[in-house]
C-alpha cells in the first residue's frame, strides 16, 4: 500500500520509523490495535512521498528528518522518501519556520496541476494528513 503523508513534522517522521522498524523486524506491532486484523500487513506500507511547506524540510528527505528526533542508528529506507513543497495559503504567520509553498511562485490553479503530476508519477493509494503548526523537542 503505497502512502503520502501531508507535513513532515515530529507525528509523521515517528509513525515512518515505527513502521520501517516494525517492517525491518527491529520491533513488534506492540500498541497498534487490531494489527492482527488489519488489511494490509504493517510490512506491505511504503511511503512514497511527503508534502511540507518547511523551506528547511522541503527538497529534502525522511531519512534527513528523521535524524532531528531518532538518536537510534539510521532506518534502512527513509532516505528515499522524498519532500515536497506543498500549499500553506499564506497561513503560516507567527510560525517558527520559513515557508516554501508551492503557492510562492505559482496561481492555486498552477498549485493543484503540480501537486497533481507528483500523485500521478507516485501513484498513492493513501494520503495521510499529519499537519501540525508546532515544532517539538527531540527525547531522548
Amino acid at each position: 500500500m503505497k502512502v503520502c503523508i501531508f507535513g513532515q513534522g515530529f507525528v509523521a517522521t515517528i509513525l515512518q520509523i515505527g513502521v520501517q522498524r516494525i517492517a525491518q523486524g527491529d520491533l513488534e506491532a506492540y500498541g497498534v490495535p487490531l494489527a492482527s486484523e488489519l488489511s494490509y500487513p504493517i510490512e506491505a506500507i511504503e511511503f512514497v512521498g511527503s508534502f511540507d511547506v518547511d523551506a528547511d524540510k522541503v527538497g529534502r528527505n525522511v531519512g534527513d528528518i528523521a535524524t532531528r528526533y531518532w538518536r537510534g542508528p539510521a532506518i534502512s529506507g527513509l532516505d528515499r522518501i522524498p519532500i515536497y513543497s506543498g500549499v500553506h495559503l499564506g497561513e503560516l504567520r507567527d510560525l517558527p519556520i520559513t515557508p516554501a509553498g508551492l503557492d510562492d511562485q505559482a496561481t492555486l490553479l498552477e498549485c493543484v496541476e503540480q501537486l497533481l503530476s507528483v500523485y500521478d508519477r507516485l501513484r498513492p493509494d493513501v494520503f495521510v494528513n499529519l499537519c501540525t503548526t508546532e515544532r517539538p523537542q527531540a527525547f531522548e
